[in-house]
């Protein structure tokens, strides 16, 4: 089952005819944006508010995850019946009060204005009105449900078909990501077998010098501990640097976060829950492990598994 990516934008539209024989255009589009959870905000004309919570309501029966901006809008088409019309009665009452101006001016001496454009008469206060305004409430809005709906299906199936294409590419990348993580811990898995004579070495070495000293400076090695005393603390010591539990746990983490790839199409939250321990058991390893080539190799761990979690933070 192929994961969902939150990141997609669909666009549908639908043409009908309105009940006064006119031709109607509902179109919508979708925008869907990482979010942690689902967040469903629409935007609608006004006369169709009364169908927001339905349109929110179908949305979430689609998606599970994502910030999600949903634009509706409806358009007649082959007709100016919406457009602003001109008010007679205001263009009389502008054109009175430019002859009143013109007799101001000649009785004042100065030159007359000139009358007003279709321009500038466009612009003033009352001179256009507004279209017919649409009847509201949810009787009205009913009358757009089903090719509003059938616009916002179609943007649904399109966001979907994104999110699914992308949510390939998004798998592809991570199963990459979380095979070349298993090889880290198998390589490092290999190099703990070096760790305890490493350890040995270290503390004999140290042991050798110590003792070194204390033969320069005239003094006896009754001071340091006996054979026994050390063969005890390097045991424990041992036990302190033990990773085996670490390195299973995190194989078990791998193959979850892959079978979870595989199997379940919403599989975000799980995935990064896995991100967090994944990097835990990695934490873990470089802490207890300072050997240059394990350290090496945890520190490219980390950094794989921070790649992982910035993609898995798109995945629905």
């Amino acid at each position: 089952m192929p994961l969902h990516s939150m990141t997609a934008y669909g666009y549908g539209e639908k043409a009908a005819v309105s009940q006064q024989g006119e031709g109607l255009t509902y179109a919508c589009e979708i925008r869907t944006l990482n979010s942690r959870f689902l967040e469903v905000n629409v935007r609608l004309p006004r006369h169709l508010m009364a169908l927001e919570v339905d349109i929110i309501n179908h949305v979430k029966a689609r998606l599970q995850r994502g910030k999600v901006d949903v634009f509706l809008d409806t358009t007649r088409t082959g007709s100016t019946r919406e457009l602003p019309a001109l008010d007679a009665e205001a263009v009389r009452h502008y054109f009175g009060l430019h002859v009143q101006l013109v007799s101001l001016a000649r009785a004042s001496g100065v030159e007359p204005p000139q009358a007003p454009g279709l321009a500038e008469l466009t612009r003033l206060d009352g001179a256009l009105t507004e279209g017919p305004r649409q009847a509201r409430g949810q009787e009205a809005a009913e009358a757009h449900r089903t090719g509003l709906f059938a616009a916002l299906d179609k943007a649904l199936d399109a966001t979907v078909a994104t999110r699914l294409k992308e949510g390939d590419a998004l798998c592809k990348a991570l199963r990459e990501l979380a095979l070349t993580l298993d090889q880290g811990r198998q390589e490092v898995a290999a190099l703990r077998d070096t760790v305890l004579p490493h350890l040995h070495r270290n503390v004999l070495k140290r042991l050798e010098n110590l003792q070194a000293l204390l033969e320069k400076n005239g003094q006896t090695r009754s001071g340091l501990p006996s054979d026994e005393r050390l063969a005890s603390e390097v045991t424990l010591l041992s036990d302190k640097v033990d990773i085996d539990e670490e390195i299973t746990r995190l194989g078990t983490h791998v193959q979850e976060f892959l079978r979870l790839m595989e199997t379940e199409a919403t599989a975000g939250r799980k995935l990064d829950f896995l991100c967090q321990e994944m990097h835990r058991e990695v934490n873990t390893m470089s802490n207890k492990l300072v050997q240059t080539d394990v350290a090496q190799r945890t520190l490219e761990m980390k950094q794989i598994i921070e790649r992982i979690r910035q993609q898995v933070q798109n995945i629905e």
